[in-house]
């Protein structure tokens, strides 16, 4: 007798529900809507971010760039984690901008509301690491 492939390996009771919730070829579809869900939901992130700094027409223009681009439409319908690492890099861009735009410098008050951007900032960095850190480098 051979070992079994799956020897050692324990599913979780959600995972299993959703392989048994679903076929094959369903999952897929699923998946891939989801992700490209992901990657629209950069466009409004794109057009906030450079619309603040250049004006509604180039927010306009970069969101409309962004979403005819074929390799981006390519990569966020496939089914990875860059929909979601082009998402977070997109909102700390704008989490940092929006500080930078305001002429904050560092809280002086201890308070949390003070420093709720930083800590934005520091949340979607983190959240960056851990989904590709080799993101960072740009």
């Amino acid at each position: 007798m051979s070992p079994s492939p799956d020897r050692g390996r324990r599913s979780s009771p959600a995972s299993s529900w959703a392989a048994a919730a679903l076929p094959q070829s369903q999952r897929v579809v699923v998946l891939r809507m989801f992700s490209a869900l992901l990657g629209a939901l950069v466009l409004p992130i794109a057009y906030s971010l450079v619309g603040r700094i250049l004006g509604a027409p180039m927010g306009l223009a970069t969101a409309g760039f962004i979403a005819l681009v074929p390799m981006y439409i390519f990569i966020t319908a496939s089914i990875n984690n860059d929909a979601l690492t082009v998402l977070v890099l997109s909102a700390l861009l704008w989490a940092l901008a929006r500080i930078l735009l305001a002429g904050a410098r560092a809280p002086d008050s201890v308070y949390p509301l003070a420093q709720r951007p930083y800590i934005l900032v520091g949340v979607l960095l983190g959240l960056e690491l851990m989904l590709n850190a080799a993101a960072l480098q740009f």
